[in-house]
């Protein structure tokens, strides 16, 4: 995992968490217009609460849009955890060869994921790509080596 320093800002989001949650937050951070929480694994869901209204407070007091992930071991399992309920057939990282614009090549990390319907899909790629682009940002903080993320038809 990695080293994690928070601001003053970040310790109060988390507290608020835990306030309206009574869970244990692992790490907390923004990009756009989210707020991410990472919890233990297998909380994400008590964290999320009935009827999900433990994020409707917490959208309420933060004024952002709250999202819930548990925490992960492997690259494929924190993607599976960020997609949920979505269930992709498959999340496979592989290794390919990317030659860069002076010509030199080297071996890049990239995670695939198929899905089985397409509505599943369009959710992920929908709204200008920000529910992707939100992934590989909650990814490349946890596994740097992940340069990319396709999305397979």
């Amino acid at each position: 995992m990695v080293s994690l320093k928070f601001d003053s800002d970040t310790l109060q989001r988390i507290q608020l968490f835990k306030q309206v949650t009574r869970i244990d937050c692992k790490d907390c951070f923004e990009f756009n217009d989210y707020v991410i929480f990472i919890t233990m694994p297998r909380t994400a869901g008590l964290a999320i609460g009935k009827a999900g209204e433990n994020v409707k407070r917490l959208r309420t007091n933060l004024g952002k849009t709250v999202k819930i992930i548990d925490e992960a071991e492997t690259p494929e399992d924190l993607i599976m955890n960020f997609l949920y309920p979505m269930q992709p057939l498959f999340v496979k990282i592989e290794s390919r060869a990317i030659t860069s614009p002076d010509g030199t090549e080297r071996r890049a990390a990239i995670a695939n994921i198929k899905f089985a319907n397409a509505g599943e899909r369009r959710a992920l790629l929908g709204n200008n790509l920000a529910n992707l682009k939100l992934l590989k940002f909650v990814v490349k903080r946890y596994f740097p080596d992940i340069e990319d993320i396709m999305v397979l038809q």
